[in-house]
Formats: structure tokens, C-alpha cells, sequence
């Protein structure tokens, strides 16, 4: 039990902001570096593509191909990040982060499937 609280700590004492932007900076160089990362990160659009692979819910929105991408991700997380860092906490601008996205990954495929996007 001792380590979680450790974990906890650890977690809440880190400017979250500014490691959710060093993730996405990092992501997005190694995609432009090597593309062939897209297909083992990006996310399939329908089930059997998640079935096979489930990491892709929760790597595709640390994932940026384009500039214009990358930039508007930094900004948004850069902005309303740190301010609601500052009220809230790094632990809760972790969880709304992994939250909103697993949100977006599952709306997305489940559209994707609905639409035939392929």
C-alpha cells in the first residue's frame, strides 16, 4: 500500500502540464522521423483493428503527424493545462487528460464504424 502513495506523490508533484507537452513533442518527432510508427500508434477504425491492437486507445492522442497538429495540442495543454494545473493539481490534469482521450478513441472508432470510414 505504501507504494501507491509514493506513486501518488510522485505524480502530483510533477508540472503535468509540461510533461503531457514533452510526451507529444517527443511522439511527434519520432512519427516524422519514422512513419511506420503511425501504424503502431494511430488508431484502427473499427473493433478488430482495437481487438488486435488495444494500445492504440490511449497511445493515438499523444500522436501527431502534421505541424498544425502538433502546435494547437501544445497550445490547448500549454493554456488550459497550467491554469487548471494550478486550481486542481497534476494528478487531476492527468486523469482528465487519459479520460478525454480514451473518451475521444472510443467516440472516434465507434463514429468511424457507424459512418463505414475506413
Amino acid at each position: 500500500m505504501r507504494s501507491i502513495y509514493g506513486l501518488r506523490a510522485a505524480i502530483t508533484s510533477v508540472p503535468m502540464t509540461a510533461v503531457l507537452i514533452a510526451v507529444n513533442l517527443a511522439v511527434y518527432i519520432a512519427v516524422n522521423v519514422d512513419a511506420r510508427l503511425l501504424e503502431v500508434l494511430t488508431l484502427p477504425p473499427d473493433w478488430a483493428g482495437v481487438r488486435e491492437q488495444p494500445w492504440t486507445v490511449l497511445t493515438v492522442f499523444f500522436t501527431a503527424e502534421v505541424l498544425i497538429h502538433i502546435v494547437g495540442a501544445v497550445l490547448l495543454i500549454g493554456l488550459f493545462g497550467n491554469r487548471f494545473e494550478r486550481i486542481a493539481g497534476s494528478g487531476h490534469v492527468l486523469g482528465v487528460y487519459l479520460l478525454a482521450g480514451l473518451a475521444g478513441s472510443l467516440a472516434l472508432v465507434a463514429t468511424a464504424v457507424a459512418t463505414g470510414f475506413d
